[in-house]
Protein backbone atom coordinates (compact mmCIF):
# COMPACT_ATOMS: atom_id res chain seq x y z
CA UNK A 1 0.00 0.00 0.00
CA UNK A 2 2.09 3.13 -0.98
CA UNK A 3 0.63 4.68 -3.89
CA UNK A 4 -0.42 8.10 -3.00
CA UNK A 5 -3.18 8.78 -6.11
CA UNK A 6 -6.96 7.51 -5.71
CA UNK A 7 -8.35 4.39 -6.60
CA UNK A 8 -9.44 4.05 -10.37
CA UNK A 9 -12.68 4.21 -10.99
CA UNK A 10 -13.43 4.81 -7.12
CA UNK A 11 -16.56 5.93 -5.36
CA UNK A 12 -16.28 9.47 -3.26
CA UNK A 13 -16.55 7.26 -0.33
CA UNK A 14 -13.79 4.78 -1.79
CA UNK A 15 -11.66 7.94 -2.75
CA UNK A 16 -11.87 9.01 0.73
CA UNK A 17 -11.09 6.29 2.27
CA UNK A 18 -8.33 5.04 0.22
CA UNK A 19 -6.50 8.79 0.90
CA UNK A 20 -7.11 7.84 4.77
CA UNK A 21 -5.72 4.06 4.34
CA UNK A 22 -2.42 5.51 2.49
CA UNK A 23 -1.92 8.41 4.75
CA UNK A 24 -2.29 6.65 8.05
CA UNK A 25 -0.18 3.76 6.45
CA UNK A 26 2.93 6.16 5.32
CA UNK A 27 3.14 7.32 9.21
CA UNK A 28 6.07 6.15 11.25
CA UNK A 29 5.63 2.51 11.80
CA UNK A 30 2.34 1.94 10.79
CA UNK A 31 3.33 -0.12 8.00
CA UNK A 32 5.76 -2.47 10.01
CA UNK A 33 2.76 -2.71 13.07
CA UNK A 34 0.50 -3.55 9.70
CA UNK A 35 2.70 -6.06 8.34
CA UNK A 36 3.34 -7.90 11.41
CA UNK A 37 -0.68 -8.06 12.21
CA UNK A 38 -0.52 -9.89 8.76
CA UNK A 39 2.15 -11.80 8.83
CA UNK A 40 1.52 -13.63 12.70
CA UNK A 41 -2.46 -13.13 12.96
CA UNK A 42 -3.52 -13.25 9.16
CA UNK A 43 -5.15 -9.83 9.89
CA UNK A 44 -6.85 -7.94 6.86
CA UNK A 45 -4.61 -4.95 6.54
CA UNK A 46 -7.40 -3.01 4.33
CA UNK A 47 -10.11 -3.68 6.94
CA UNK A 48 -8.41 -2.82 9.61
CA UNK A 49 -7.53 0.69 8.24
CA UNK A 50 -11.17 0.51 6.77
CA UNK A 51 -12.12 0.04 10.71
CA UNK A 52 -10.33 3.14 11.57
CA UNK A 53 -11.82 5.53 8.48
CA UNK A 54 -15.23 4.25 9.87
CA UNK A 55 -14.49 4.89 13.94
CA UNK A 56 -13.39 8.46 12.73
CA UNK A 57 -15.72 9.12 9.93
CA UNK A 58 -19.11 7.64 12.41
CA UNK A 59 -17.56 9.22 15.56
CA UNK A 60 -18.09 6.09 16.96
CA UNK A 61 -16.59 2.49 16.49
CA UNK A 62 -17.91 -0.13 14.09
CA UNK A 63 -20.38 -2.63 15.67
CA UNK A 64 -19.68 -6.01 15.29
CA UNK A 65 -22.25 -6.51 12.67
CA UNK A 66 -20.64 -3.93 10.51
CA UNK A 67 -17.19 -5.72 11.06
CA UNK A 68 -18.64 -8.88 9.87
CA UNK A 69 -20.59 -7.99 7.31
CA UNK A 70 -17.12 -6.19 6.08
CA UNK A 71 -15.10 -9.31 6.34
CA UNK A 72 -17.94 -11.48 4.76
CA UNK A 73 -17.87 -8.86 1.94
CA UNK A 74 -13.97 -8.70 0.82
CA UNK A 75 -12.83 -12.32 2.06
CA UNK A 76 -13.07 -14.51 -0.84
CA UNK A 77 -11.33 -11.70 -2.65
CA UNK A 78 -8.82 -11.20 -0.08
CA UNK A 79 -8.47 -15.21 -0.55
CA UNK A 80 -8.62 -14.99 -4.83
CA UNK A 81 -6.64 -12.22 -5.28
CA UNK A 82 -4.96 -10.30 -2.92
CA UNK A 83 -2.90 -13.01 -0.90
CA UNK A 84 -2.01 -14.84 -3.83
CA UNK A 85 -0.44 -11.77 -5.05
CA UNK A 86 1.15 -10.73 -1.72
CA UNK A 87 2.09 -14.56 -1.73
CA UNK A 88 4.17 -14.26 -5.36
CA UNK A 89 5.33 -10.83 -5.26
CA UNK A 90 7.30 -12.34 -2.09
CA UNK A 91 8.49 -15.23 -3.58
CA UNK A 92 10.03 -13.17 -6.17
CA UNK A 93 12.32 -10.41 -3.68
CA UNK A 94 15.41 -11.60 -4.33
CA UNK A 95 15.15 -13.44 -7.23
CA UNK A 96 14.49 -16.81 -8.47
CA UNK A 97 17.14 -19.28 -9.12
CA UNK A 98 18.53 -19.48 -12.72
CA UNK A 99 16.39 -15.88 -13.10
CA UNK A 100 18.91 -13.02 -12.69
CA UNK A 101 17.35 -10.41 -10.26
CA UNK A 102 17.45 -7.53 -13.26
CA UNK A 103 14.91 -9.68 -15.23
CA UNK A 104 12.70 -10.31 -12.35
CA UNK A 105 12.63 -7.46 -10.70
CA UNK A 106 10.44 -5.55 -12.98
CA UNK A 107 8.08 -8.51 -12.97
CA UNK A 108 8.16 -8.55 -9.26
CA UNK A 109 6.94 -4.76 -9.19
CA UNK A 110 4.69 -5.37 -11.55
CA UNK A 111 3.18 -8.02 -9.55
CA UNK A 112 3.30 -5.49 -6.79
CA UNK A 113 1.04 -2.43 -8.68
CA UNK A 114 -1.63 -5.08 -9.67
CA UNK A 115 -1.55 -6.12 -5.79
CA UNK A 116 -2.42 -2.60 -4.95
CA UNK A 117 -4.87 -2.59 -7.88
CA UNK A 118 -6.65 -5.49 -5.78
CA UNK A 119 -6.70 -3.43 -2.55
CA UNK A 120 -7.99 -0.61 -4.30
CA UNK A 121 -10.91 -3.05 -5.17
CA UNK A 122 -11.70 -4.23 -2.03
CA UNK A 123 -11.65 -0.49 -0.45
CA UNK A 124 -14.59 0.08 -3.31
CA UNK A 125 -16.21 -3.28 -1.74
CA UNK A 126 -15.99 -2.10 2.06
CA UNK A 127 -16.81 1.99 1.33
CA UNK A 128 -20.01 0.72 0.08
CA UNK A 129 -20.54 -0.27 3.40
CA UNK A 130 -20.29 3.75 4.25
CA UNK A 131 -21.66 4.91 1.06
CA UNK A 132 -22.16 8.68 2.45
CA UNK A 133 -18.67 8.90 3.95
CA UNK A 134 -16.17 11.42 2.78
CA UNK A 135 -13.25 12.76 4.42
CA UNK A 136 -13.28 11.47 7.80
CA UNK A 137 -13.70 13.89 10.71
CA UNK A 138 -11.12 15.73 12.55
CA UNK A 139 -8.68 13.87 15.16
CA UNK A 140 -10.98 11.43 17.16
CA UNK A 141 -10.24 9.09 20.00
CA UNK A 142 -7.47 6.87 19.65
CA UNK A 143 -8.92 4.81 22.62
CA UNK A 144 -12.51 4.71 19.85
CA UNK A 145 -10.24 3.21 16.95
CA UNK A 146 -8.38 0.89 18.93
CA UNK A 147 -11.65 -0.49 20.10
CA UNK A 148 -12.55 -0.84 15.91
CA UNK A 149 -9.29 -2.49 15.39
CA UNK A 150 -9.54 -5.03 18.29
CA UNK A 151 -13.00 -5.31 16.56
CA UNK A 152 -11.40 -6.68 13.17
CA UNK A 153 -8.94 -9.13 14.64
CA UNK A 154 -12.05 -10.13 16.99
CA UNK A 155 -13.98 -11.15 14.11
CA UNK A 156 -10.81 -12.92 12.17
CA UNK A 157 -10.82 -15.24 15.57
CA UNK A 158 -7.63 -14.06 17.06
CA UNK A 159 -6.76 -13.30 20.39
CA UNK A 160 -4.04 -10.31 19.94
CA UNK A 161 -1.19 -10.64 22.35
CA UNK A 162 1.20 -7.88 23.86
CA UNK A 163 2.67 -7.86 21.04
CA UNK A 164 0.13 -7.42 18.53
CA UNK A 165 -2.23 -5.05 20.94
CA UNK A 166 1.03 -2.75 20.26
CA UNK A 167 0.48 -2.99 16.91
CA UNK A 168 -2.78 -2.09 17.32
CA UNK A 169 -2.07 0.99 19.63
CA UNK A 170 0.19 2.15 17.08
CA UNK A 171 -1.97 1.69 14.11
CA UNK A 172 -4.85 3.86 16.23
CA UNK A 173 -2.68 6.50 17.11
CA UNK A 174 -1.63 7.32 14.03
CA UNK A 175 -5.10 6.30 12.46
CA UNK A 176 -6.06 9.12 14.87
CA UNK A 177 -4.16 11.93 14.18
Amino acid sequence: MSEAEDSPGASPAAAALWRYCIATYRRPAVEEACIALQDTLGIDVVLLLFAAFAARWQGASPTAEMVARARAATMHWQGTAVRPLRTLRRQLKGGIVGVPEALSEPFRKAIQRVELAAEAIEMNVLASLVPDAREPLPARDEALIQQALIRVVAQAGVVPDDVALQALATIAGAAAA
